[in-house]
């Protein structure tokens, strides 16, 4: 009798809440008067505690994206955030050089991806230098073989020469092409080695051990943004040339990025100093928005999670029976920032007491994830927007055998995609905030009879 109970409680949440946010009126209304004794109906409990804090990843695996981040932004929660972007570059193959074509430069060519974090308006600036180090006998080097996680944002190289040098305002919301200057020497040599018909050139193993790839690294002092680049679409490096016949033919050759192999990646890395957030943790420590001002943080790039967790939860006989139980979710609100517009949804994940990163929790019909969106608060346009996300299968699924597990937890943070591909952030108002408004929620919708 429990489990069809069980069922029908979970059916009626389906029917209850399908069209988004409802007010009680509209929920008792939906399920019929004919249905509910005459005292009966429906009330909503947010008196549980919630724990808010923050996870930070040991490292984040941030290869393969197709994006570049260059720049630094300083917050002053955060710290002061730098990017660099290496990737490799592709032998073109053999070429045909004729005797009467003479060589005229090099450039990198790469393009914006729309994104950027911080004060854009100021000179953004950048160089391209060689790669000193070997990123595969790198790879060899820590025994990853084969693995897909090749390269994490704590991941360092070397370089061996500046190539090249970039300074401008940038134009992010463009997708503008930017073409910058090479060491002209430098496309010389590789134009005299296609026209010799070198195998180091024109072999593409042999390439890659001759040319390491290229760094994309900004400019610590100058900058105040961080900026995207698409290496995944028109990036690459190329070498212009020309043939004088009766006019003079242009010609070019394109040097490939390798855009979207595990090579490519973003190296980030944060200084914490003079912040409430520590410099050195691990991921198995969390830190509680009481000890960072009633904060907490997710970001991408750097792989910060905000923790949440339920100790009012631990005494179960507090519960309403959960056959009663209609809707179980989580509310909270994020702080504004002026450089950083909210994301329209967040993803959670299933965590544990150890902070590992679990699987995007699924909705009521075990099909499609429950994503927590962004919501405008109608009632009173001047209060602030806030994230909610149903977690009634999850909560149903932990109490079932009426036993408190520490480790129902969720991870709150960026698409999975967005981790690895941006530095985008969202700070989250604690438990211990004064304004009971911004304070943190468990809802439990129930029946009362």
């Amino acid at each position: 009798m429990y489990k069809y109970l069980l069922i029908l409680s979970l059916i009626l949440a389906t029917i209850c809440f399908s069209c988004g946010d409802q007010t009680l009126d509209e929920i008792t209304t939906s399920i019929g008067s004919e249905y509910l004794e005459k005292d009966a109906g429906i009330m909503m409990i947010d008196t549980f505690s919630v724990e808010l804090s923050t996870v930070i990843l040991d490292s984040v695996n941030t290869s393969g994206s197709g994006v570049a981040l260059v720049g630094s932004f300083y917050d002053e929660d955060f710290g002061q955030i730098h990017s660099d972007a290496i990737f490799r570059v592709s032998s073109p193959g053999s070429i045909k050089i004729e005797d009467d074509d003479v060589y005229d430069s090099i450039c990198l060519c790469i393009k914006y991806n729309d994104y950027y974090l911080g004060d854009t308006i100021q000179a953004h600036s950048f160089t391209v230098e060689e790669i000193d180090s070997d990123l595969e006998q790198m790879k060899k080097d820590r025994r990853l073989g084969d693995s897909d996680e090749d390269f994490y944002n704590t991941t360092i190289v070397s370089s061996k020469r500046v190539l090249g040098e970039y300074t401008a305002r940038p134009k992010v919301t463009n997708s503008d092409t930017i073409f910058i200057p090479l060491d002209k020497d430098f496309g010389l040599e590789l134009f005299q080695m296609l026209d010799d018909k070198d195998e180091d050139i024109t072999d593409a193993s042999k390439f890659l051990d001759y040319f390491h790839g290229i760094i994309l690294r900004g400019n610590r002092e100058l900058n105040k943004s961080v900026i995207g680049f698409n290496v995944s679409d028109s990036c690459s490096m190329k070498i212009y040339y020309h043939q004088t016949l009766s006019e003079k033919v242009y010609k070019e050759i394109e040097f490939d990025i390798e855009s979207s192999s595990n090579y490519q990646y973003n190296s980030i890395d944060i200084d914490r100093t003079d912040t409430n957030l520590p410099l050195n943790t691990s991921q198995k420590e969390k830190i509680l928005s009481s000890d960072t001002d009633d904060k907490c943080f997710l970001q991408g790039g750097t792989g910060m999670y905000v923790k949440i967790e339920f100790p009012g939860l631990a005494s179960v006989e507090t519960l309403p029976a959960l056959n009663q139980i209609i809707k179980a979710e989580i509310v909270f609100v994020p702080i504004e920032e002026d450089y950083n517009d909210f994301p329209s949804y967040l993803t959670v994940y299933e965590s544990d007491t150890r902070n590992n990163v679990g699987d995007v929790i699924l909705a009521i019909n075990e099909s499609d994830y429950s994503y927590m969106y962004l919501y405008e608060n109608e009632d009173d346009e001047d209060d602030e927007e806030y994230y909610k996300v149903d977690i009634t299968n999850q909560f149903v699924d932990e109490f079932l055998d009426n036993v408190y597990d520490d480790d129902f937890s969720f991870l709150i943070g960026l698409s999975p995609t967005n981790m690895i591909s941006s530095l985008t952030s969202v700070k989250i108002a604690g438990e211990g905030i004064k304004d009971g408004d911004y304070k943190p929620k468990l809802r439990l919708y129930t029946y009362y009879y």
